[in-house]
């Protein structure tokens, strides 16, 4: 590997670009010329995500201590964000599962209360009981009572 076909200054980027045949001449290409790099324009034998990212982090290390304070202040704030919106939909999670609790009780307790009217309805029907005391005493239609003794028969 020759560093020097990487190193001529007066060289442009497109005479490093026609150099490069490998992983290494990209990486050696990178490293000694990265000035010449743009991260949003890269030419394709240098457009490898790593690179990429390589440029970013090359940049951040690059920013002077008001950018760098300015940046750390931004990712604090993205991180207060981030655990802000887990924060709330954790508690919207939990809100939901209470309400869905609660109303399939209700649906529970409802549904209860039918099986146990329909029980007693049966139980009066097999003991023979008039047709207006099931009424009263459990509630139901006259056409659910017809529908309760069809189907014990």
């Amino acid at each position: 590997m020759e560093l020097k076909k990487f190193i001529e200054s007066h060289a442009d980027l497109s005479t490093y670009i026609s150099k490069i045949k490998s992983t290494l001449d990209m990486w050696v290409a990178f490293l000694t010329r990265h000035d010449l790099l743009k991260g949003k324009r890269l030419p394709k034998k240098l457009g490898a995500e790593e690179v990429k990212k390589a440029l970013e982090v090359l940049e951040i290390m690059n920013f002077s201590q008001d950018e760098r304070e300015a940046y750390d202040n931004h990712l604090k704030w993205l991180m207060i964000e981030a655990n802000t919106l887990k924060k709330y939909e954790e508690k919207g999670k939990a809100i939901g599962m209470a309400e869905g609790k609660a109303i399939g009780m209700a649906e529970g307790k409802a549904l209860g209360m039918e099986e146990g009217i329909e029980s007693v309805a049966i139980s009066m029907i097999e003991q023979q009981l008039p047709d207006a005391l099931i009424l009263s005493v459990t509630r139901i239609s006259k056409a659910r009572l017809t529908a309760l003794r069809s189907k014990r028969k």
